[in-house]
C-alpha cells in the first residue's frame, strides 16, 4: 500500500512546479541531523562571516562509487581525511551550481536543464566566474591526485583517565592491589582479607631510581585515579607514592605526567600508550597501513565477505564475490611482506615468523577460511587494541598485542612526541637523554 499523496504523484500528468523541483534539490543539500546542525551553529557563531555549506553523505558516497574511489575503513584512518576532502569537492560543486536558494536557480533555468545523477560526468559547473567542476578529464584528475596521497597527519587527543577506580569484585585473601578499606587498619591487610583488583591508572610518570647494585634505571610508572588529586598537590607526595607504592629507591621524577594516548616512537616504531598490564604498558600501533589499489580491492572484498559471514555462519563464497583463490593467497604474501620488510618488523617480527611457518597450513584451508584468517591478520596493522585469532592456521588465539616494558633503560631510542591538534607541529622528547 502507498499513501494517497504518492499515488497522486504517480498518476499526475502535469509537470513539476518550480517549488517542487527546488524542494527536491534542497533535500540533497540540507542536512537534517541535529548533531550536524549543532556543529554548524557553533561554527557560525565562532566565524560569523562564514557561509556554511551542507553536503549529504549519500551524495558523496555516490560520487565515490561513480569514480571508483575505494574506501576500506578497516585498513587505516586515512579515510576520514579523504572523506572530508570529497565532501569539500562535492559540496562546493552543488553550492556553486544551485547556491543556497535552489528555487532561484530553477527560475533562472527553466526546463530542468540539469541532471543530478550525471552532474559530474561532462558538465562544467560555473557561477559568476567561479569554476567548481570541469567535466571530462578536468577536475577529476586533480581529485584523483589528492586521493592517492597518503602523507596524511593522524593525531589523537591525549587525556587523563577518569571513572571506576578498580574492579568492584573483591578478590580472596593474598590477592588484589587495593585494600578493602584503607581507613580501617583491620581491613588494610590484603594478605588476610583480600582486596580490589585491576586498579585503574589516570596517567603515567617517568621516574629515575636506583636498581640493583645502585645502577640507575628509568621506569614509566602509573598514577592511580584514586590517588591522583593527592599526588598532584606536591612533588613530595609523588615521591612518597613512588617510594611506598611503587617500591622505587631514591626516585627522581623526570616527566611528571604522561597522558593516555600519548605518542611514542620506540626504535622507529610509532605507538600510542593506552593502558597497562602488570609491568607492561599496553600500546596501540600508530603506523597506518598503505596498500596498492589492487591490494585494496582484494582486501575490501575479503572484509565484506567476513562481515556478511558474521550474520550467516554458513555463508559461502560465490562467483559474484569476485574472490579468486590466487588473489587471496597473494594477500597473505602481501601481509607477510609488510611484517617482514617494513617498519612493522620492529615490533611484530614474531608474527612474521608465525605466518612464515604457517604458510603451507594457510594454503590448505578452503577459501572461506582463508578470508577469515586474512581478516584476523589485518588486526596486526590496525591502530587500535584488537588481537588476531590465528587458530585456523595453528597460531595463537590472541596474537599481536603490543607491549612496552615499563623499564625503558635498555631502549636504544625512545621518544615521547607532543603534537599539536593538527599534527603540523610536534616536539620529540628523548626519554633517555633527560
Amino acid at each position: 500500500m502507498i499513501s494517497e499523496e504518492k499515488y497522486k504523484r504517480l498518476i499526475r500528468r502535469n509537470g513539476f512546479e518550480p517549488s517542487e523541483l527546488a524542494g527536491f534539490i534542497s533535500r540533497q543539500l540540507v542536512e537534517t541531523r541535529q548533531s550536524t546542525k549543532a556543529a554548524a551553529s557553533i561554527l557560525q557563531q565562532v566565524i560569523p562571516d562564514t557561509q556554511i555549506v551542507y553536503v549529504k553523505a549519500p551524495t558523496v558516497s555516490k560520487f565515490r562509487k561513480d569514480f571508483k574511489f575505494l574506501k576500506v575503513r578497516e585498513m587505516n584512518d586515512y579515510h576520514h581525511a579523504k572523506d572530508a576532502y570529497l565532501n569539500i569537492v562535492v559540496g562546493n560543486a552543488y553550492f556553486v551550481k544551485f547556491t543556497s536558494n535552489p528555487i532561484h536557480f530553477i527560475k533562472e533555468n527553466p526546463g530542468r536543464s540539469y541532471n543530478l545523477k550525471k552532474m559530474f560526468e561532462q558538465e562544467r559547473i560555473e557561477r559568476n566566474g567561479e569554476i567548481a567542476w570541469e567535466g571530462g578529464n578536468g577536475t577529476i584528475v586533480t581529485v584523483r591526485k589528492f586521493m592517492e596521497k597518503n602523507n596524511i597527519l593522524v593525531t589523537r587527543r591525549s587525556y587523563e583517565a577518569t571513572g571506576a577506580l578498580f574492579d568492584q569484585q573483591i578478590v580472596k585473601k593474598g590477592k588484589g592491589q587495593v585494600p578493602i578499606k584503607s581507613s580501617d587498619e583491620r581491613l588494610c591487610d590484603i594478605q588476610k582479607y583480600g582486596g580490589y583488583n585491576k586498579e585503574a591508572g589516570a596517567y603515567f610518570v617517568l621516574a629515575e631510581s636506583e636498581g640493583k647494585k645502585g645502577k640507575k634505571i628509568r621506569t614509566i610508572e602509573y598514577v592511580p585515579i584514586r590517588l591522583k588529586k593527592e599526588i598532584q598537590k606536591s612533588e613530595e607526595n609523588i615521591i612518597r607514592y613512588l617510594e611506598e607504592e611503587r617500591q622505587l629507591k631514591n626516585p627522581r621524577v623526570l616527566v611528571p605526567e604522561i597522558k593516555i594516548d600519548t605518542l611514542f616512537c620506540v626504535d622507529g616504531f610509532y605507538m600510542w600508550v593506552s593502558g597497562r598490564s602488570g609491568d607492561q604498558l599496553l600500546m596501540q600501533g600508530a603506523n597506518q597501513l598503505v596498500l596498492s589499489q589492487e591490494e585494496m580491492e582484494i582486501l575490501k572484498k575479503i572484509v565484506q565477505y567476513v562481515e556478511r559471514k558474521k550474520q550467516n555462519k554458513e555463508l559461502k563464497i560465490y562467483d559474484s564475490d569476485h574472490l579468486e583463490e590466487k588473489k587471496v593467497v597473494m594477500q597473505y604474501e602481501t601481509f607477510l611482506n609488510k611484517l617482514t620488510n617494513t617498519v612493522y618488523a620492529k615490533k611484530l617480527g614474531a608474527q612474521a615468523k608465525t605466518l612464515t611457518e604457517k604458510r603451507e597450513k594457510f594454503k590448505e584451508l578452503c577459501i572461506e577460511e582463508k578470508c577469515i584468517v586474512l581478516y584476523e591478520i589485518l588486526h596486526f596493522f590496525q591502530c587500535q587494541s584488537v588481537t588476531a585469532d590465528l587458530k585456523l592456521i595453528g597460531g595463537s588465539g590472541r596474537a599481536g598485542i603490543l607491549y612496552l616494558n615499563k623499564n625503558i633503560t635498555d631502549c636504544s631510542r625512545i621518544e615521547m612526541i607532543h603534537q599539536s591538534p593538527t599534527g603540523i607541529y610536534e616536539q620529540a622528547v628523548d626519554l633517555n637523554a633527560l
